[in-house]
């Protein structure tokens, strides 16, 4: 299984797409199928588990779901520490096909000479290759769940659940329902599209 291994800094001082169009042009034209991806992003969001959201988060969120790339980060506290303080600023990122790969991945508590902790993670090449059958003409299926992030997605629907119930329940008029329900279904969309890729061809799913 041939894999391709990167890594950026993408400069606060910089603009996000001035830093991405050199990334957009290798995922275009060399299309890497298993690709894993670290970034100092300087970016800010709660994809990756940052308490607040920037502007240059919410670009690089999109950057990241048009070209099917999902990020391996989970919940275990900052990546960076510094005079600053800590943020959450360091991500990992892999293309559909080696998302079931990327296991374990942990912040280290290991000290280093560094602003940044070192990341972990265990590469499961050795696993059963899943083909995911689904085709271009299945209309039905927006997102890529059998590789999404159901961790997150959990997490996220226990987070908002209540809040679903009593606008459903505080609604007394049609009108008001109608709003509810809207509101619902808009939030279970920006959830899907944060913890699920994109459809892509059934092509693309293949190691």
């Amino acid at each position: 299984m041939k894999g391709r291994e990167g890594s950026s800094y993408l400069p606060p001082y910089d603009t996000l797409e001035q830093d991405l169009t050199p990334i957009k042009n290798f995922l275009t034209y060399v299309k890497p199928l298993n690709l894993i991806w670290g970034l100092d992003v300087n970016s800010k969001h709660s994809m990756w588990y940052s308490p607040t959201t920037d502007t240059r988060g919410k670009l690089l969120v999109d950057f990241l779901t048009s070209n099917g790339l999902l990020t391996a980060n989970e919940q275990d506290g900052p990546t960076y520490s510094g005079p600053t303080g800590v943020s959450w600023i360091d991500i990992t990122v892999t293309t559909i096909n080696f998302a079931n790969k990327i296991q374990n991945w942990r912040v280290s508590e290991e000290c280093t000479q560094s602003d940044h902790n070192l990341i972990h993670f265990n590469l499961m090449i050795h696993s059963t290759n899943r083909n995911l059958n689904r085709t271009a003409s299945d209309s039905t299926r927006k997102y890529a769940t059998q590789v999404g992030n159901w961790n997150m997605f959990h997490q996220k629907i226990q987070q908002t659940g209540k809040q679903w119930t009593d606008l459903v329940n505080s609604a007394t008029t049609k009108e008001q329902l109608d709003k509810s329900i809207t509101e619902i279904w808009y939030k279970l969309k920006e959830i899907s599209k944060r913890c699920f890729p994109p459809f892509l061809p059934k092509t693309n799913y293949v190691p």
